[in-house]
């Protein structure tokens, strides 16, 4: 409600199963302001369709992945919710060329707010509005400042904080965390750590790698179970999905790592705007 200031003339979109996290900020964020809710299927009713229902249905905050934004684009060739005041969207790194494809295909004046977060840590702990004059000085977009009542310290393996400018591991540390798992103690206490001197915090690592820029922003990594290395070289999967993306005739692209024989190989899967999927 505060970041983005929802009155009861908005109308939010609802692109999120229901029973996910990421569909919290939109369900309590309609009911506790008095604004409307407008849901959709994606997977039943296709881009296309949902697409019009965001001109037809007025949305003007619209909350979506990166991904989803990427096909909604694909599928528009037109403005995408044209009555669009914000733009919400996080649960995935939002790359320099989806920030310009985003403000190519946003009304005028749409403001672009992201994040990242995580269900243990009562959704975002880092977020921000980005300027309208704003452009990226690498291939991805920071997720942000600190938000109230979450601290953030970036730590190494041995759980020492690392120098300035340098990756580390994400830890939350908040009254807003989660209490642990259901019914699993064992990973609750390897996964949630107490505050002797504050007793109503609690501290959480969600697995996310990030490094603090000289602007106070931080730079969202990657998730560290996701990080490739072979030959001692470390790779990021995002950045070289990135980069395929930007390869002419294709629209979409994953990476993976495949061992074979003891040798991993990384292999990326790319689709073509013709829908036609093919392992490059």
């Amino acid at each position: 409600s505060e970041a983005i200031a929802i009155t009861p003339a908005d109308r939010l979109s609802l692109l999120y199963a229901p029973s996910v996290n990421g569909a919290l900020r939109d369900i309590f964020g309609a009911l506790l302001n008095g604004a409307v809710l407008c849901m959709s299927d994606l997977r039943r009713e296709g881009f296309a369709k949902v697409r019009d229902d965001l001109e037809r249905r007025r949305v003007t905050v619209l909350h979506a992945m990166p991904p989803v934004l990427r096909s909604l684009t694909r599928a528009s060739g037109k403005t995408i919710a044209p009555n669009a005041r914000v733009l919400y969207t996080a649960g995935d790194r939002l790359l320099a060329q989806d920030l310009q494809h985003l403000r190519e295909n946003l009304p005028a004046g749409c403001q672009i707010y992201t994040g990242i977060g995580s269900t243990e840590c009562a959704t975002l702990y880092r977020h921000w509005t980005i300027p309208q004059d704003w452009m990226p000085d690498g291939s991805s977009v920071p997720v942000g400042h600190a938000i109230k009542d979450r601290e953030l310290r970036l730590l190494d393996d041995t759980g020492a904080e690392v120098a300035p400018g340098t990756v580390g591991h994400v830890e939350v540390t908040s009254p807003f965390v989660a209490r642990g798992y259901w019914n699993d103690p064992d990973r609750s206490a390897a996964s949630f750590k107490t505050c002797p001197e504050r007793p109503e915090w609690r501290r959480f690592r969600p697995g996310d790698l990030g490094r603090l820029r000289p602007d106070g922003l931080m730079e969202f990594i990657g998730r560290s179970d996701s990080q490739i290395k072979i030959r001692g070289y470390r790779l990021d999967p995002v950045e070289i999905e990135a980069a395929l993306r930007q390869i002419a005739g294709v629209a979409e692209a994953v990476v993976a790592v495949i061992d074979a024989e003891d040798r991993p190989r990384v292999v990326a899967f790319v689709e073509a705007p013709e829908d036609r999927v093919t392992e490059a």
